[in-house]
């Protein structure tokens, strides 16, 4: 059925390339384009010949229209989300790349080798169990024959249950991967001590090992696979049939969005967190930029915060950028804990954060009802993105390297779910160098604060 698709697809892909081929041809020896007469008045020549050239791309692109079409539904049916992929899905995929319907892909393939290792004990925790050495041994590689372009020949023992493994080390987390494996029957395959679910597919080709023509089986699913170590466990099972040993091999291929993967190696992630860091000025103070020690260099905080009732002890901090600090002498001072109405946990969208709630440290903040906040960042390098989110009882206004970027936004609390809404930004403002972000909070008589994260991308 792929096969029918995307041949479908191709009929009308080769439609439209005839349609301009056979339209440009007849625009080159047209004896009435080319005729001696028009050729006296080139201009109008040049008329007809675009009006056609013209209707020639519109026929083209109705034929491209309707292979996309056949394209995307062969994708939809059997591919996207789908766990599926064959040679069909590959070339419909490839060609949407091509029309600039679909991003390209890049792929890492991982294959059997003698670094693979092999147990013969019964096992339900694998992960648990690659901790005993006992238990498992490298493979023997059966020749020096390769299949699936690397994948090396394992040599299976007859007549037991045997136990495949490998650790696949990744970055980042890929769309899809599909295994393939040469044996004479399905196999079972674990990610992270979870079973796949779904059966192999028999492709139509045998492989040849070592003389022996091998079934063939492949199986593509969206991976419990994350950033960081996996493992990978083949259960082969015992044939009572076979006494002899087998024969096995495999190749596993990891699909990534091109340019995610490509701005992933680039970048890296970076966060800002409001902690006790952060400088506050009572209304009524002069809020203008404080004097810096340009020599002192501060991370940002990563501590988190249960309950912003409860009192933090210690701080603890990370090397991202360098924060240039305000001298304590002038006007500006260090925040302290802010005595919000409700605890973190009722805080939607930033219940986990690491961000501390802050407010003005005096004893008599209780009547501070209008405050201001300033934190100063060195960033070293080129801003991809920066997005935010905040909580300010009772409203905030902020400004970014002196933009106002949020005006005097309220609180908002969902009566429902007895959730107090943070709000969300895309922030633009941030350059290359010192940033200031600059925030004024308007609290309540009795109840006050501010609590404010930021995720920025920037080029490694």
């Amino acid at each position: 059925r792929t096969k029918a698709l995307y041949i479908g697809g191709k009929v009308y892909d080769y439609g439209a390339e005839a349609a301009l081929i056979q339209i440009k041809k007849f625009v080159d020896v047209s004896d009435q384009l080319n005729s001696a007469a028009l050729k006296q008045n080139p201009v109008q020549q040049k008329q007809y010949k675009t009006a056609i050239l013209n209707h020639g791309n519109t026929i083209a692109l109705d034929f491209t229209k309707k292979a996309v079409q056949l394209y995307n539904t062969l994708l939809g049916t059997f591919y996207d989300g789908k766990n599926y992929s064959d040679e069909w899905t590959d070339f419909a995929n490839n060609r949407l790349v091509e029309l600039h319907v679909r991003k390209p892909k890049v792929y890492v393939n991982i294959y059997t080798n003698s670094e693979w290792e092999i147990n013969n004990s019964e096992i339900r925790d694998y992960i648990g169990s690659k901790n005993i050495n006992s238990l498992w041994d490298n493979v023997k590689i059966n020749s020096d024959s390769l299949i699936f372009k690397s994948a090396e020949i394992i040599e299976i023992p007859g007549g037991m249950d045997v136990f495949l493994s490998t650790e696949l080390e990744v970055e980042m987390k890929p769309e899809l991967v599909t295994i393939e494996y040469a044996y004479n029957k399905p196999v079972q395959i674990l990610v992270n001590d979870i079973l796949i679910e779904g059966e192999s597919t028999l492709e139509n080709d045998m492989i040849d090992i070592n003389g022996v023509s091998t079934s063939y089986y492949s199986i593509s699913f969206t991976p419990d696979i994350q950033t960081g170590t996996n493992f990978i466990v083949f259960k082969i099972e015992k044939d009572p049939s076979l006494q002899n040993s087998t024969q096995f091999a495999s190749s596993l291929t990891l699909q990534y969005d091109k340019e995610k993967l490509e701005l992933f190696k680039t970048t890296e992630k970076r966060y800002l967190f409001s902690d006790y860091t952060w400088y506050s000025k009572r209304e009524g103070e002069e809020t203008s930029k404080p004097e810096t020690n340009t020599n002192i260099e501060m991370a940002d905080s990563l501590t988190s915060q249960d309950s912003l009732n409860s009192q933090q002890d210690s701080l603890a901090y990370t090397q991202d950028d360098n924060v240039a600090e305000t001298d304590t002498s002038s006007e500006w001072k260090l925040v302290s804990e802010a005595n919000f109405k409700f605890f973190k946990s009722q805080m939607y969208g930033m219940e986990s954060s690491e961000a501390f709630g802050i407010w003005y440290p005096e004893i008599d903040s209780n009547n501070v009802e209008t405050v201001y906040f300033k934190k100063e960042i060195n960033i070293d390098n080129e801003i991809f993105s920066a997005f935010a989110k905040f909580i300010a009882q009772n409203s905030a206004s902020i400004w970014i390297n002196d933009e106002l970027v949020v005006d005097s936004q309220n609180l908002v609390v969902d009566d429902k779910l007895k959730k107090v809404m943070s709000h969300e930004i895309s922030i633009t403002q941030l350059k290359p160098g010192k940033n200031v972000i600059l925030t004024k909070v308007i609290g309540g008589r009795e109840y006050k604060g501010f609590i404010f994260s930021m995720e920025y991308i920037v080029k490694k």
